[in-house]
């Protein structure tokens, strides 16, 4: 038996067990709220202190019981406090030694109207988180489990601490405007906050969801994250995703239209991220034919770029970025145009989680679908000459440097050798049909309307490029192994410093390009002929004549040999739905968050479209992963 005083299950403390007292029922005109611990030998009525109802709300296995029918409402309604209504909706959780249960009882048609009035009875002891979750529980309707959207509601990313008194609810119209506000704030890239109230943080955060779905919206937004990248400004729109998280969870995506084409997400991964894609689609303004190209059954799933680092220096790939993107515009011969699809070379092993760049080239424009290991299509992204990869949207901020740093290599060797840079490959039995030419000519990307480098005196010319192809020809994979060999690598100067030009004759002649702010450290050669530079053996060694700068010079400096301090770390595929990491601080996390909350979404096989299971939110100790990330969040 417990005593008074005790301090039960979730951190409840016993009070005056087993009857009713103003500290163990929240009562007003409308609402009344108690807590039950549940033991095998008695049933005791407990304290509902802010901290054990805001623990609850936040627990993705506690069971929620919106509308309880049969036995489950029997008990609920046994003992229920003096006045109180018959009403009643509960939230059950186990700690393995007490079963607890917080009960909600209210009179009325809107739940929201009466948690309203328990806030201003008691705004100090009914934590808004928790009012938040029970809403969302009741508009689930349904037997559910925290993570299935009530924990979801419960994180509101509130920046303001809670005012000392209740402020006045909010109308619906005024609901409306607040929900404007949020999402005009986040496409201008200033910073906004929730009502302090959990039920109308509840309803502005559903009707701002509402407004960042429409593209008019969507395509703003993601402008004003392009803008951030641009400043170097930390990217962490934790209103965003929340309100994309809560639409999804609640109102619920089945597609996207992007040119009138209709794309679904695959999976629930996909449904978490899908929105990401959306809004990297609509700010670009991607072609339909690569859009059609890239997933012609009209279904979408991210997966090809992994969470963990990829052992990178993001410093040098961004100078080495700007330096193949400022030759290419020096010497550019040709203005490169088409859709085709690129083998990754597998002397890149930084990149070595993609199987093939699928590249839809306008002039200086880039559009880039990511094939992975598994052969399926995942994110893409677009890249320019000017701005390097558009937008913080489908790639973290490692990636969009290394892939800044492939695409500009790409484009330098496109712009300058043309297509004795990329040969056509001779189809096999792994090319795919559609893979030969994107579906109909007409489809094809088309040549660039404006000129591409204006002021070049040299005569410049379209050349379009389609099929399966390569990236180097024989001579260029001959001076990339002897790169790998040599081990030829780069040294960061001192600030002021220039690299001498005996260290850029020697990058050349290796047909690399040299960054700025770094010196090339002659490699160890060994063989070759008389009339080529020496290595440090003596031995003359000749260098064949380099098409594809760009990718031996990307070769030289990013793989593993190329530079000693660069070896990336062993990558592991993401695992949706199983793992959950902390996002880092300019990442917009693509919703990674939802794809294991939001579960709901994932019909159970083989049964009806109404059939909900929450297996994966519950399998390997995943809920109480995010439990834990969601409080260190909220700590910060």
């Amino acid at each position: 038996m417990a005593t008074d005083g005790e301090t039960l299950s979730y951190g409840f403390p016993l009070r005056d067990a087993p009857g009713a007292s103003a500290e163990t029922v929240l009562q007003s005109s409308l609402c009344a709220l108690d807590a039950l611990v549940l033991r095998k030998d008695a049933v005791f009525r407990v304290e509902p202190t802010p901290q054990a109802l805001e623990k609850i709300a936040l627990d993705p296995q506690a069971q929620w019981e919106p509308s309880p029918s049969g036995r489950h409402r029997v008990l609920l309604l046994s003992g229920k406090p003096e006045g109180a209504t018959s009403r009643v909706m509960a939230v059950a959780v186990s700690d393995g030694k007490d079963a607890t249960a917080v009960r909600i009882f209210w009179h009325g048609d809107f739940l929201v109207r009466a948690l309203r009035d328990l806030e201003d009875a008691h705004w100090e002891r009914v934590p808004r988180r928790f009012v938040a979750a029970a809403l969302a529980a009741h508009r689930l309707g349904r037997t559910c489990y925290g993570a299935e959207g009530p924990v979801l509601a419960a994180n509101i990313p509130w920046k303001q601490g809670i005012p000392t008194t209740p402020p006045p609810p909010l109308t619906g119209e005024q609901v409306g405007r607040e929900a404007l506000a949020l999402v005009k704030a986040m496409a201008e890239g200033r910073k906004t906050d929730f009502p302090p109230r959990g039920t109308d943080a509840y309803r502005v955060a559903q009707a701002a969801g509402r407004l960042v779905w429409q593209p008019e919206w969507a395509a703003r937004i993601a402008a004003a994250l392009s803008r951030q990248r641009e400043k170097g400004l930390a990217e962490r729109p934790e209103e965003l995703i929340h309100a994309v998280a809560m639409h999804i969870a609640f109102r619920g995506v089945r597609e996207v239209e992007v040119k009138g084409l209709r794309i679904r997400p695959r999976n629930a991964a996909a449904l978490a991220e899908i929105w990401a894609q959306y809004a990297e689609w609509l700010h670009g303004d991607v072609p339909e034919g690569f859009v059609r190209w890239l997933h012609p059954d009209g279904m979408w799933g991210p997966g090809v770029l992994p969470d963990e680092p990829l052992g990178t220096d993001p410093e040098l790939c961004t100078a080495l970025e700007r330096s193949l993107v400022a030759e290419a515009r020096q010497q550019a011969r040709y203005v490169p145009y088409g859709a085709f699809v690129l083998r990754f070379p597998e002397a890149l092993p930084v990149l070595r989680f993609v199987s093939d760049l699928l590249l839809w080239v306008e002039g200086d424009r880039i559009w880039c679908g990511l094939r992975g290991r598994d052969g399926n299509v995942g994110e893409s992204f677009l890249w320019t000459a000017s701005d390097g990869v558009a937008t913080p949207l489908m790639v973290h901020a490692e990636g969009r440097a290394v892939l800044g740093a492939v695409l500009a290599a790409l484009w330098h060797d496109m712009a300058v050798a043309g297509e004795e840079a990329l040969p056509e490959r001779e189809p096999s039995r792994r090319d795919r049909p559609a893979e030969r030419r994107p579906p109909g000519l007409q489809e094809s990307a088309p040549k660039p309307a404006s000129a591409v480098f204006p002021g070049r005196r040299r005569a410049v010319r379209d050349v379009e490029l389609s099929g399966v192809r390569s990236w180097g020809g024989l001579e260029d994979r001959v001076v990339v192994r002897r790169a790998h060999a040599v081990r030829g690598h780069l040294r960061k100067l001192h600030q002021g410093w220039a690299a001498s030009e005996d260290a850029r004759t020697h990058a050349r002649s290796y047909g690399m390009v040299l960054p700025d702010g770094y010196t090339f450290v002659r490699p160890h050669v060994r063989g070759g002929k008389k009339d080529g530079p020496v290595g440090r053996e003596g031995v003359q060694v000749e260098v064949p004549t380099v098409k594809a700068r760009g990718l031996v010079t990307l070769t030289a400096l990013l793989s593993p040999g190329g530079r000693e301090t660069m070896m990336p770390p062993p990558l592991r595929q993401r695992t949706a739905m199983c793992r959950l990491q902390e996002p880092s601080a300019d990442r917009l996390p693509v919703f990674r968050l939802a794809s294991v909350v939001l579960v709901r979404c994932v019909p159970r096989a083989g049964g009806r479209g109404g059939e909900r299971t929450v297996r994966h939110a519950r399998a390997d100790g995943c809920a109480r992963r995010i439990a834990e990330v969601l409080a260190s969040r909220r700590s910060r």
